[in-house]
């Protein structure tokens, strides 16, 4: 148990853009870390007798590329932003070592608060960027706001799992298990309030946000186009010659 679990934290601190000295980790090496996992959690179940019938270790060897593959994807993207910046090969190398990963440990420590053993072990990390931040002549030289802003959107880019997709699928998927039983106007109707009506908090509809217009005011719009209303049903007047009946058996 103690080497099994070993091997999960072990998964769980290497598959980060940084290793430990907050250096920019490469795909090579992730792909070494996670395979030597891969192998050592074969042996303790080879030698505890533990049968893998789900195929468990399988799923996580065919996702080692896709894991590997998302550090370097987001590292070129890092450097393509810069590169697109015209920065200077000394602003680029001072982000990627002291802010980037000053911001990324600070990060991570939020996202651990259920483990308080890698909440240490990331609390340690940050401690650590921050004091090699700090004491790097180029902080004063190149730390602002705007590049503070950049390297805080890039760690927030980075997601290690599908959680968000996740948890995204299933609301989905819970609203069309309650629209099962809805017409397809009703339909129709939530989905012109959902993108032409709500609002966030910056007072934009869906329509705005995507196509960058104010689309029309929907109650405003339903005034000048909504016809007269449908008068009451008229009573049969039929009706009235049963109505003594009627009175006759309430009062029985």
């Amino acid at each position: 148990q103690t080497r099994y679990r070993e091997q999960l934290k072990a998964i769980s601190i290497n598959t980060h853009p940084f290793d430990a000295h907050s250096n920019a980790k490469t795909a090579e090496v992730l792909s070494e870390q996670l395979n030597n996992s891969l192998h050592e959690l074969r042996s303790i179940a080879k030698d505890c007798s533990i049968s893998d019938g789900k195929k468990r270790l399988n799923y996580f060897e065919n996702h080692i590329p896709d894991m590997v593959r998302l550090i370097a994807l987001w590292w070129q993207w890092v450097e393509s932003d810069l590169k697109r910046q015209s920065c200077s090969a000394e602003l680029i190398i001072w982000l990627k070592i002291r802010l980037l990963p000053m911001l990324y440990w600070k990060q991570q420590i939020k996202k651990s608060r259920a483990n308080q053993s890698l909440r240490d072990y990331y609390k340690n990390l940050y401690a650590q960027a921050e004091k090699n931040l700090r004491n790097d002549p180029l902080t004063d030289k190149y730390l602002s706001d705007r590049w503070t802003s950049w390297a805080k959107d890039f760690v927030m880019k980075f997601q290690r799992s599908t959680s968000q997709i996740e948890g995204h699928n299933a609301i989905l998927s819970e609203r069309n298990h309650c629209l099962r039983g809805m017409s397809a106007l009703h339909i129709k109707t939530d989905v012109v309030l959902n993108n032409h009506w709500i609002k966030r908090d910056d007072g934009k509809t869906a329509t705005e946000r995507l196509f960058t217009f104010k689309p029309p005011d929907l109650l405003q719009w339903l005034d000048d186009n909504m016809p007269e209303l449908a008068l009451p049903r008229k009573r049969r007047k039929n009706l009235k010659e049963f109505s003594p009946l009627l009175s006759t058996a309430l009062a029985a």
